[in-house]
């Protein structure tokens, strides 16, 4: 929670809690659908498309800022040349090597101090 996105703040009152912790099973799970009484309640406020939906999340486009060059450069700690080919093949739409490539920016960045907060 410290550098994400969290919503869940109304749902952390602890009457609420308590109020939801009482209700049978029927009402929190029906027919494979999960958190039916939110659901349900709020029918009446939000879309059908939203009430619908599968779970999402907000995806941070690690691997298009490789690809696109858009993070300020880090020297590589080890195996320059094994670090310039996965960038090279990241790039080329060859392989996807954002992961490998992510994880050796960070460490290389904090090295530097110039790791995001």
């Amino acid at each position: 929670m410290l550098h994400s996105l969290e919503v869940r703040a109304p749902f952390l009152d602890i009457e609420l809690v308590d109020f939801l912790r009482r209700l049978p099973a029927r009402m929190k799970l029906r027919g494979g659908t999960s958190k039916w009484i939110l659901r349900r309640s709020a029918a009446t406020l939000l879309p059908e498309q939203v009430l619908t939906r599968s779970k999402q999340g907000f995806a941070v486009p690690i691997g298009q800022w490789l690809r696109d060059d858009r993070l300020p450069p880090v020297p590589a700690l080890r195996n320059a040349d094994f670090w310039a080919a996965c960038t090279a093949a990241h790039r080329a739409g060859k392989s996807d090597q954002r992961m490998p490539l992510w994880g050796h920016w960070i460490l290389a960045a904090s090295h530097l101090g110039r790791a995001p907060a």
